[in-house]
């Protein structure tokens, strides 16, 4: 009897094993996929997170050097006077000249830049625009500050924002 079992078998447990082998090794392959790609979603939004933090900077040391510098006196680097109608966005056109600002901690591989556009004088809220004397409180100047942060082979952040100072 033992003589007609060993002759009766044909290898079925071997390949079986073979089979689960192979089924394990693409499962572990995929999650090792999962896993890098994973990684590198968390990378991405680790440096778009630092480049933004970087950028936000840049728009509040534009903002400090608005308040507390006389403006338009030549000293100041990546000021630029009233855009004019239909032209291209300033922060897009090359020939810009952009400031740099300091990068805090040295977060960033690259330095974050910003340049400021003064804009026209304006009412500093839709209440003021209602009242009907010019009321030296309601105007106010207005500064448009265009941040960017720029590494090579980084997340880019560009942030712009309005800033308003009443006049006197």
């Amino acid at each position: 009897m033992s003589k007609l079992s060993k002759s009766n078998q044909r290898g079925i447990s071997l390949l079986t094993v073979l089979l689960l082998l192979l089924i394990m090794t693409l499962l572990g392959v995929a999650s090792l996929r999962g896993v890098l790609m994973q990684e590198k979603m968390a990378s991405n939004m680790l440096d778009r997170s630092v480049a933004f933090q970087v950028t936000e900077s840049a728009v509040r040391e534009a903002e400090a050097l608005i308040q507390t510098r006389p403006l338009f006196d030549g000293s100041v680097v990546g000021l630029y006077p009233l855009p004019v109608n239909n032209a291209a966005a300033r922060w897009q056109a090359g020939g810009t000249v952009w400031a740099n600002a300091t990068d805090p901690g040295g977060l960033s591989s690259g330095a974050p830049q910003y340049i400021i556009e003064a804009m026209a004088t304006g009412p500093l809220s839709r209440s003021c625009q209602k009242v009907v004397s010019n009321t030296p409180s309601c105007e106010a100047e207005r500064y448009r500050i265009t941040a960017r942060s720029r590494a090579a082979g980084r997340a880019q952040v560009v942030i712009q924002s309005i800033f308003a100072i009443p006049s006197p």
